[in-house]
């Protein structure tokens, strides 16, 4: 079980590379994330895309 397990984290500039990694490692450690962009930004977390 990770140590964010239950918790909820916003991470803004989510597409970049840093945010991109900062947002897979809350997944790892068990939060639910919510990630924002900015309008027009390329979604990096649609499977489709």
């Amino acid at each position: 079980m990770g140590h964010l397990t239950g918790r909820v984290v916003l991470i803004t500039g989510a597409a970049g590379g840093l945010g991109r990694a900062v947002v897979a490692e809350f997944l790892n450690e068990g939060a639910r994330v919510w990630a924002v962009l900015a309008p027009g930004e390329a979604n990096p977390f649609r499977e489709d895309a």
